[in-house]
C-alpha cells in the first residue's frame, strides 16, 4: 500500500496545493525538452519558447473548458457560481486539443512548419504529463477503482472533494505515469532515428490514446462520465476518435508520398473519403445509442459526443468539397484528372453530410432531454 501524500506544500506559513505545482514543473519541463529538440529540425530556441507559450495558452483554455462543458448539466441543475466552476480541475484531452490549435495559430502566424513544431512537442507532451499525474495523484483527483494491493492508496484527505476518503483505491495516476514516461523513451528514440515528418506526433497521438483507453476502465471518478456509445466513457471515444484519425493520417502520409507525384490529389481524396465513412459510422451509433430520455447526469457527456462529431464530420465535409472544387476547377482549365479522384471527393463531401444530419439528430434529442427543446 502507498502511502497518500499531503496535498498541499507548506511554503512560509502557506498552503500551496502540488497539483498546481506539478502542473507548471510539468509545462517547463515539457516547454524545455521541446526547445532543446527543436535543433534538430532548426528550428531556432527562442521561437520554440514563443510557439511552447502558445500552445500552454491554447491548452489551458482547451483544459478548462472541456472541463466546463463535461459538467455543463450539474453546472446547471446545482446552478453553481461561476467562480467555482472556474476553480474547478481540468480535462487532459480538452488541453491537447487547445494546445494543437493554440501551435497552429503560432505556426500561420509566423509561417512555420507545422510538422516540425508538431514533432518537436508532441514527444515532450508525454514527459511533461508524468509530473501532471503525479500531481493527480497527489490531490487524489482521477482516482481508480477500489482495490486493496500493493499499488493501492488510501486518502485521508484530498484536494479533490469527490475523492473518497478511508478507502483503499488503485493508484492508477501512477500507473499512466510509468506508462507515459516509457512512450516518452520511444518516442525520443523515433523522433531522433526515423527522421520521418508527422511519425512521432501520429504515434504519440496512437500510444497515448490506447494508453488512456485501456486504464479507463480500472479509473472510478466522476469526471470520466459515462456513456451509450458502448458504455465508454467521454475519454475513451476521443481516444477511438484519434486513433482512427492518426492510423488514417499514416496511410495518407505513406499514400501522398507514392502516389501524388503521379495522381493528382489521390491521397487526400482517399483520407477523406475514409475519414469520412468514420464520422457517419460513429455518427449513426451515435444517433442508435442516444435517447432523449436521458436524465441529467448523462446530458453533458452527449453533448461532448455531439461536439466531437460536428467537429470532425464538418472538417471532413469542407476537405471533401475543396478537393472536388479544385478537381472541377482542373477539369474546366482542360487538364486531365483521374475519375477516382473525383469519386472519392464526393464520395467524401457527401458521406460526412450525411454524418452532420444524424448528429443534428443526436443534437436535437440532447436539447430535448435538457428541456431546452419540447
Amino acid at each position: 500500500m502507498i502511502h497518500a501524500p499531503n496535498p498541499y506544500l507548506n511554503v512560509f506559513g502557506r498552503a500551496v496545493p502540488w497539483y498546481g505545482i506539478m502542473f507548471a514543473v510539468g509545462m517547463l519541463v515539457g516547454g524545455l525538452a521541446s526547445a532543446i529538440r527543436g535543433k534538430k529540425r532548426k528550428i531556432d530556441r527562442f521561437d520554440a519558447v514563443v510557439g511552447a507559450v502558445f500552445a500552454a495558452v491554447g491548452g489551458l483554455i482547451g483544459a478548462k473548458l472541456m472541463a466546463i462543458f463535461g459538467s455543463i448539466d450539474a453546472i446547471a441543475y446545482y446552478r453553481i457560481p461561476f467562480i467555482d466552476v472556474m476553480r474547478g480541475g481540468f480535462v487532459f484531452y480538452g488541453g491537447l486539443i487547445g494546445g494543437f490549435i493554440g501551435l497552429v495559430v503560432y505556426c500561420k502566424i509566423y509561417k512555420e512548419s507545422y510538422t516540425d513544431y508538431l514533432d518537436s512537442f508532441a514527444v515532450s507532451v508525454p514527459l511533461g504529463h508524468v509530473f501532471g499525474r503525479i500531481g493527480c495523484f497527489i490531490a487524489g483527483c482521477c482516482h481508480g477503482k477500489p482495490y486493496d494491493g500493493w499499488l493501492s492508496v488510501t486518502y485521508t484527505h484530498a484536494l479533490d472533494g469527490n475523492t473518497p476518503l478511508g478507502q483503499s483505491l488503485l493508484a492508477v495516476q501512477l500507473i499512466e505515469s510509468f506508462s507515459l514516461l516509457i512512450l516518452y523513451i520511444i518516442l525520443e528514440v523515433v523522433y531522433y532515428k526515423a527522421n520521418k515528418k508527422g511519425l512521432p506526433t501520429c504515434l504519440y497521438i496512437i500510444g497515448y490514446s490506447a494508453i488512456r483507453f485501456t486504464l479507463e476502465f480500472f479509473r472510478a471518478d466522476e469526471a470520466r462520465g459515462g456513456g451509450f456509445i458502448f458504455n465508454m466513457s467521454t475519454s475513451q471515444l476521443i481516444s477511438v476518435l484519434l486513433v482512427s484519425t492518426m492510423v488514417v493520417t499514416l496511410i495518407y502520409l505513406y499514400l501522398r508520398k507514392r502516389y501524388d507525384d503521379k495522381k493528382e490529389g489521390y491521397a487526400d481524396a482517399l483520407t477523406s473519403a475514409v475519414m469520412g465513412s468514420i464520422s457517419f459510422i460513429l455518427s449513426l451509433i451515435l444517433v442508435l445509442c442516444s435517447t432523449s430520455n436521458i436524465g441529467w447526469a448523462e446530458c453533458s457527456t452527449n453533448m461532448v459526443y455531439c461536439v466531437l462529431m460536428w467537429s470532425l464530420n464538418t472538417m471532413m465535409f469542407i476537405k471533401g468539397i475543396r478537393r472536388y472544387k479544385k478537381v472541377q476547377k482542373l477539369k474546366a482549365q482542360g487538364e486531365k484528372t483521374l475519375l477516382s479522384v473525383e469519386t472519392l471527393s464526393f464520395s467524401g463531401m457527401v458521406i460526412s453530410a450525411l454524418g452532420m444530419l444524424y448528429t443534428l439528430v443526436a443534437t436535437i434529442q440532447v436539447f430535448v432531454a435538457l428541456g431546452v427543446l419540447y
